[in-house]
């Protein structure tokens, strides 16, 4: 069974968050359920420093080519590369990728800077990376709290 659905893939200005930023190639990649296609003969080529947008309607396959490309799930068919090199048989907190979804999760009792530094904190960012940033925001109030949804 196949469904016939639409994605828009957007493409922007390129955004420099790192200093090294790396290439995302999706190679022909195809996700089946049992009998159900999720995602069929996906290609993409993301420039590092790109700043990418999935669009689309509920069910189309967004979701599902973002946990492909983080590694929560082994694609049925294609590559997915970063820099030329595949990364199928990395585990997920071995490739270093994030996901943020629109059904956002924070933690209710940080601050908007204390939640952005939770992550680069975990990741074992030197300290004088994370600290220049906090300070940089706390002058446009992202040091008030989080209320829960």
């Amino acid at each position: 069974m196949r469904r016939a659905a639409w994605c828009a893939l957007t493409m922007g200005q390129s955004l420099s968050l790192r200093a090294a930023a790396h290439r995302l190639t999706l190679d022909n990649i195809t996700q089946r359920f049992n009998d159900f296609t999720a995602v069929a003969d996906i290609n993409l080529d993301v420039a590092g420093g790109e700043l990418v947008a999935l669009l689309g309607p509920s069910g189309c396959g967004k979701s599902t080519l973002l946990r492909i490309m983080s590694g929560f799930i082994r694609q049925t068919e294609g590559r997915v590369l970063f820099d030329g090199e595949a990364v199928d048989h990395l585990t997920p907190s071995q490739r270093g990728v994030g996901i943020v979804f629109q059904n956002y999760a924070l933690f209710p009792h940080m601050t908007v800077a204390e939640n952005v530094a939770y992550g680069l904190q975990a990741r074992k960012w030197p300290r004088d990376k994370i600290a220049p940033a906090r300070r940089r925001d706390a002058g446009a109030g992202a040091y008030e709290r989080v209320r829960a949804a």
